[in-house]
């Protein structure tokens, strides 16, 4: 069973981001699932790692195109990746090390701020990008 069975409610309207969406949901996913199968640490290392630079990527690509756009929510907008990436890299550094697991609260943490952020802030950009290509 998939943490997040549909990637529709994070979908923007904006094809760029709405992939990346639907790629970040298939990293956490995938994740999920092997924790559930209790796949070895080696295999969820991996995972987890694919999933933080999924992230990691799809942030950049945003940021790279608020700028581009000149969007006046980028300071903000930049405020939440960043936070995000710096808790999940704690939380990956500590769960390397083996002082923490892969559990449903922070599964839940991590798609209840990816839905969070989609319909408020990522719509917002898709919004303004829509607006300045008409």
């Amino acid at each position: 069973m998939a943490l997040i069975e549909s990637c529709e409610k994070f979908t923007v309207g904006y094809n760029l981001i709405d992939t990346d969406h639907r790629e970040l949901v298939d990293h956490l996913n995938r994740l999920y699932a092997a924790v559930a199968a209790n796949a070895g640490l080696e295999e969820q290392c991996k995972l987890f790692d694919a999933f933080i630079s999924s992230a990691a990527k799809h942030f950049q690509r945003e940021e790279a195109l608020m700028q581009q756009m000149g969007y006046s929510g980028f300071d903000k907008h930049k405020v939440e990746h960043d936070m995000l990436l710096d808790e999940v890299r704690e939380l990956q550094v500590r769960f390397n090390s083996g002082s923490i697991a892969l559990t449903d609260s922070l599964f839940d943490y991590l798609s209840e701020w990816l839905n969070f952020h989609t319909v408020t802030t990522d719509k917002k950009l898709a919004d303004a990008v829509a607006g300045a290509n008409k």
